[in-house]
């Protein structure tokens, strides 16, 4: 705590900011569907070799796996929400067959997977602006996704064992990658599934 480096100095304060790693921060604008937003890579050495990864993209959120080599990001697309896993050595850009909010995924510690509660149903809406105002909410069952080939498995089919959906929020992996824990967005209550 003694040592303070500064890393990025901007005049911007709308930021996200995900530690990836102990050598990388990305940086994400503040997503709304009316707004293109921006993700950046920021070194953590101060040594300002910072990096534009994406941008121009309405609805824009973003979560980046753990070795930093792959992204998965959504964004508004003639007023339909839709999700990419992103390649960041190659560039090259996956469209997944179903789409979530990226804040309702995480990435297995190997950076292989990514888990993610997807709703059956997306009605179309400003996302992520309609979610955050709670004018819109979902039926989620939780999927793996192959970062590599970008196939989808069912983990958890929470509509099939529960008569009350549930909206996944704040989905994490337990340290040992034995279990998967999330909250209800609806009760706020927390859940374990193990793996």
């Amino acid at each position: 705590g003694s040592n303070l480096n500064t890393i990025i100095n901007t005049s911007l304060t709308e930021w996200l900011y995900q530690y990836v790693n102990k050598d990388l921060v990305s940086l994400t604008t503040k997503p709304s569907a009316y707004f293109p937003g921006y993700l950046f890579f920021v070194k953590t050495n101060g040594t300002g070799n910072n990096e534009y990864i994406l941008g121009g993209k309405y609805g824009l959120t973003t979560l980046v796996s753990p070795d930093s080599t792959k992204i998965i990001y959504n964004e508004i697309i003639n007023d339909r929400l839709e999700s990419f896993l992103f390649d960041v050595k190659t560039k090259k850009n996956t469209r997944l067959t179903q789409a979530t909010l990226s804040e309702k995924c995480v990435w297995n510690k190997e950076s292989t997977f990514v888990f993610c509660g997807i709703p059956q149903k997306l009605p179309n809406a400003p996302y992520p602006d309609a979610w955050y105002q709670n004018k819109t909410s979902f039926s989620d069952n939780i999927w793996s996704i192959n970062a590599s080939t970008g196939e989808f498995s069912v983990v958890v089919p929470l509509q099939d064992q529960l008569t009350t959906p549930i909206d996944v929020l704040s989905i994490k992996i337990s340290s040992t990658g034995k279990y998967l824990l999330f909250q209800d967005r609806y009760s706020l209550t927390l859940w374990k599934y193990e793996l």
